[in-house]
């Protein structure tokens, strides 16, 4: 019989017995109860030999002889059960795979006589009903061993015969009791419980520390992830710290029997230094719990794969955070490996999923560094797996499916395969819609998401369909924002795209009317956290601006000053995301202040725009120097005959590199340029200037028409 107790898969602990009057009181069964009794002396462990080691067997022997008053000869009396905790198997996160049987059976059920009884008498009653009783049971086996165990009071000694059994029983009853308080959510009192029996156990590892500390470390370990629940992060890391330590030490000496115990224990101190904020000790501890359950994954492939497969993708997450690229590529590399050897030559689909979401993880990493073809590939077979799963069991894997499907669509469309990006949404839509008809409370935010990539794509393909799928999500965002305020952010924008849409189609005052909604929502958002918000609501402002009112300068003009004056600020914080934005902003602002005749204004918002555009150049040159030539063509248009004359010759400049590098792209600005500086040397009273420019333009001209 096992327990999964605190993430451990664990043996029960020494056998204790309950009061047979406790238990008759509550179910009459006697039979039942005497023959799971029987069962359990007969075969403790209830699926295999117990394994001890030589050693402890021995010392067991001893002492039992000694409290029971046998001597030395290591003979029990009639009918008690025997038994000898050794190290425990642990499994920290998920489900446990099963073991060899040497490795499985390492712990003799002792309790397990007390939870078959329980079982026997109590399984016909629904769980809530009896198992408050079992909890009582082991609270009054444990002031049975209590009272029993003199010496904590300083009283007796452990070299005392029969001392040591007592504090044993004592120790190994409070974990079981503890056990029994946890899984029915005394959390207080499982604490306690095991914070006592750590005290034994810490009290009988000072006399035989190659006995007990397997035991002492156990509890440490279960001590740590109680007090970490209780939110003690203190004290639960220097517990986790102290049963690391001690499986170090075990592993040390018995690499074979203690390095699963340690690799555990390990992966939970990694939790314990996240609590506490020392993210490199945490990942200096996952490192070290891999290469571990490497070496056991060689050892015992079937048995302890998955657990190196929960090591390799958190040491992947932490790695990816912390910028540690090529080592989070290989780590996640490495999962999809172990997890297809698994899935390898068997009809099982035990890891499937999980191999399914490793290849969206590797999938991201690939995407990344650049990889996207590879990036495809690997969403590609995720979703392969996924719909094998889905055709299987539609209500476990129909989520996983649509998520992926989105993820794929993202990654057609950014490789230029549209329709199949336009088919791929659209098969999400379908899966998210019958999610939503039967659990909306869930899939509902994921529907909505849906649907608005949907609607953007088939308004790229011209589909106007796109338009009810857009008012389709804005009507869930509604209902979803009207619950939850994170979901107000969305709704926003699902609202600006709209008006957009609708100002398109020639619904200007619907238009309108929308895009003043959205900017409501956006100046709530930026009030309550302008850090997030405030680029949002800078960006709707310039968009109304240009799209909606294209004719309205005056209009426009308090609306454009508020977008620029809120890029300025954003900028002093964010100047790579945002700069390009507040040189756009400026432009577009000169362009407004020259509609309404503001020459000075729109001088110096053009000025600006140079500026800011001269910056990006000198940082992104292949990108930003178009944009710092228009902007000078821009500027000496605004300037006076003896002025003008430097940006122009700079934009000629810029514009011949470009033509030289890109003649398709950049030929035409060129050849405007051109143009205009000629037209100026002419006012200048420049001809020979003047006609060398011209030629230049027509020699463009003839290239192009001969191409």
């Amino acid at each position: 019989m096992t327990n999964v107790i605190n993430g451990e898969l664990r043996r029960a602990r020494p056998a204790t017995t309950a009061d047979p009057t406790l238990l008759n009181h509550v179910n009459g069964t006697k039979t039942a109860a005497g023959e799971a009794a029987a069962a359990v002396r007969a075969h403790p462990s209830g699926d295999a030999p117990v394994i001890v080691s030589p050693r402890r067997a021995e010392h067991d022997s001893g002492i039992n002889a000694q409290s029971n008053g046998h001597g030395g000869s290591g003979r029990a009396p009639s009918g008690a059960v025997r038994t000898a905790p050794v190290a425990a198997n642990t499994w920290t996160e998920r489900h446990q795979p099963a073991r060899p049987k040497q490795l499985a059976a390492r712990r003799v059920v002792g309790n397990g006589l007390l939870s078959a009884l329980s079982a026997a008498v109590f399984a016909a009653r629904p769980r809530l009903v009896w198992s408050s009783t079992v909890v009582k049971i082991h609270e009054q086996v444990v002031q049975q061993h209590r009272s029993a165990a003199a010496w904590q009071t300083g009283e007796a000694e452990l070299t005392i015969p029969g001392v040591e059994a007592a504090a044993r029983a004592l120790a190994s009853s409070l974990s079981a009791y503890a056990d029994q308080c946890e899984a029915n959510a005394r959390l207080a009192e499982a604490t306690l419980a095991t914070e006592e029996a750590v005290t034994v156990y810490r009290r009988l590892a000072s006399t035989h520390p190659d006995i007990y500390e397997t035991d002492l470390a156990q509890t440490l370990h279960a001590l740590g992830t109680r007090r970490a629940r209780e939110h003690r992060h203190a004290a639960a890391l220097a517990a986790t710290e102290e049963a690391v330590a001690l499986r170090r030490r075990l592993t040390d000496e018995d690499p074979a029997l203690f390095r699963s115990d340690l690799a555990a224990s390990l992966r939970v101190l990694a939790l314990r230094y996240d609590e506490a904020g020392h993210l490199d000790r945490a990942l200096a501890a996952v490192r070290e719990a891999t290469q571990a359950h490497r070496v056991l994954a060689d050892e015992h492939p079937r048995a302890f794969q998955p657990d190196l497969v929960a090591c390799l993708t958190d040491l992947f997450l932490r790695l990816a955070a912390d910028e540690h690229r090529d080592e989070a590529l290989s780590a996640i590399e490495e999962a999809v490996g172990v997890l297809r050897s698994l899935c390898a030559g068997t009809a099982s689909t035990s890891h499937r999923p999980e191999l399914a979401a490793c290849l969206l993880l590797l999938a991201t990493r690939l995407e990344a560094i650049g990889c996207h073809d590879d990036a495809l590939a690997a969403t590609e077979e995720a979703a392969t797996h996924y719909r094998q799963l889905a055709r299987a069991d539609q209500e476990a894997h129909r989520p996983e499916l649509a998520t992926c499907l989105l993820q794929l669509a993202t990654r057609l469309e950014a490789i230029g395969c549209h329709d199949d990006a336009l088919a791929a949404t659209e098969e999400a839509a379908t899966h998210y819609r019958q999610l939503t008809g039967a659990d909306p409370d869930t899939h509902r935010p994921e529907l909505a998401t849906c649907l608005y990539a949907l609607a953007i794509r088939l308004g790229e393909c011209g589909r106007h369909e796109g338009l009810a799928m857009l008012e389709e999500a804005v009507g869930h965002y509604r209902q979803l924002a009207a619950a939850h305020d994170e979901f107000r952010q969305p709704l926003a924008a699902g609202i600006s795209l709209l008006s957009i849409w609708w100002d398109a189609l020639g619904r200007h005052d619907d238009a309108l009317c929308a895009a003043r909604d959205a900017e409501a929502v956006y100046r709530q958002l930026a009030r309550t956290d302008p850090e997030t918000h405030l680029p949002e609501l800078a960006a709707h402002l310039y968009a109304y601006a240009m799209f909606l009112q294209p004719n309205r300068d005056a209009e426009n003009l308090p609306v454009l000053q508020e977008a620029t004056a809120l890029y300025r600020q954003i900028v002093q914080s964010h100047p790579a995301d945002f700069t390009p934005d507040l040189a756009a902003c400026l432009t577009a602002l000169a362009e407004c202040h020259d509609h309404l005749g503001h020459r000075a204004d729109a001088l110096a918002a053009a000025e600006e725009s140079v500026t800011v555009y001269r910056h990006l150049a000198g940082v992104d040159p292949h990108n930003c120097l178009p944009h710092l030539a228009a902007a000078l063509h821009r500027l000496a248009l605004r300037l006076g005959l003896h002025t003008r004359l430097h940006p122009l010759r700079e934009a000629v400049s810029i514009y011949r590199q470009l033509t030289e590098t890109d003649p398709q792209s950049h030929a035409p600005s060129l050849f405007m340029c051109l143009n205009t500086i000629a037209a100026c040397y002419d006012e200048l009273g420049q001809p020979v200037e003047a006609d060398r420019a011209r030629a230049e333009a027509s020699t463009l001209c003839e290239g192009a028409e001969n191409k």
